[in-house]
């Protein structure tokens, strides 16, 4: 599983940096859009067949080995088209043609000077937060009253909506930038953080927990949903690609990726289920006890203590990396020029997107 993992961990920089490399600076976010778009729909896809299959058994062998052998199968022959149609780009190549193929420690010192490269990975870190501190979620619709089918739904519906509007976002990113190079994309994040907090509060301190309110909590899940994407996608992986050379943007994706992890795992859940426990007074219904049902006294009073507890674990990192967003405003103008055409002008205009844009020509999504 550990090696699996590493495998794993390292999909989503690899791939967000042929993005970079293949795809113009004005169309990226549009490409990061329909590469979220396929994740996601891919993880609802794997997710499927394997539950599907898994208690089944074909020449003696579990199902579930079948889908992880075909699924990895699968995930080989694809590494390996990728790997013989994507070459490194011009700039890569002369870099390793004058210093080797490996780079050293000194050659990204300037990375650890860059102020928004700073900004990103802190921001990286908030970001993973409420990310594991909204996994609470289903337990608080529980509380509510809601049955165990509609508050998995209500979960469900968010997801979808995220993964449906990704394009969109990226698509929407774009069109900000070009208008507003310097300033728009943070703008954009901001303003849907700021409508992301207002929903979030909503329907955590102002919908009536009960049953019947199941189809106002779906709602704002979807809207929800639909805003989750917009800082990430739209945002801050094309300004990643913006603010370090070509060939140490794997490497920073790597670090964001982390250090999100990292929130996740130590500031997400964890200080949520502290203070569920310890501040809001969320009660356990002990195992051992004799088997009955909670008083509805009681299910209200958990459901208020996950409420607050995911308040603070998901609004309040949301504001912090509103701040953030201020300071890269600051940061970003200067910092852009390792990512932009100035410092990858080899890359770009080998790129036949690149070619295919300074033709007129109409750009696909694929390279």
């Amino acid at each position: 599983m550990c090696i699996l993992g590493i495998f794993m961990a390292a999909m989503g920089p690899l791939s967000q940096k042929v993005i970079a490399q293949e795809v113009p600076e004005n169309c990226r976010g549009h490409s990061f859009g329909i590469l979220h778009f396929f994740q996601s729909f891919g993880r609802v896809i794997s997710l499927t067949i394997t539950t599907s299959v898994s208690g089944l058994k074909l020449s003696s062998i579990k199902g579930w080995r079948h889908a992880l052998a075909g699924f990895g199968l699968a995930s080989i022959i694809v590494g390996i088209i990728l790997g013989s149609r994507v070459t490194d780009c011009p700039h890569q190549r002369r870099r390793q043609k004058e210093k080797g193929r490996w780079f050293s420690l000194r050659d990204t010192a300037y990375v650890f000077s860059n102020g928004s490269v700073w900004v990103m990975l802190i921001m990286g870190v908030l970001n993973g937060v409420p990310r594991s501190a909204i996994h609470f979620s289903t337990m608080y619709f529980q509380y509510c009253g809601i049955p165990d089918w509609w508050a998995s739904f209500i979960v469900s519906s968010s997801w979808i909506a995220a993964m449906v509007v990704a394009p969109v976002i990226g698509y929407t990113g774009d069109i900000v930038h070009s208008r507003y190079p310097n300033h728009g994309r943070q703008c954009l994040a901001q303003v849907c953080i700021v409508a992301r907090c207002i929903l979030m509060t909503v329907m955590l301190t102002c919908v009536p927990r009960e049953a019947q309110s199941v189809l106002i909590f779906v709602l704002l899940a979807i809207l929800i949903g639909f805003l989750a994407g917009w800082p990430g996608v739209g945002v801050n992986r094309p300004i990643l690609t913006e603010i370090v050379n070509p060939e140490h943007r794997a490497t920073t994706f790597a670090l964001v990726s982390c250090l999100e992890g990292v929130g996740a795992a130590a500031l997400g859940a964890p200080i949520v289920g502290f203070l569920c426990e310890n501040v809001f007074g969320y009660v356990k219904v002990m195992p051992s006890a004799p088997p009955h049902t909670p008083s509805r006294a009681l299910q209200l009073g958990n459901a208020r203590a996950i409420a607050l507890s995911m308040l603070c674990m998901t609004v309040g990192p949301w504001l912090l990396t509103l701040v953030a967003y201020g300071f890269l405003h600051l940061t970003y103008k200067i910092d852009s020029r390792h990512g932009s055409v100035s410092a990858g002008r080899g890359e770009a205009l080998s790129s036949p997107l690149s070619r295919q844009a300074q033709n007129g020509e109409a750009l696909p999504l694929v390279a």
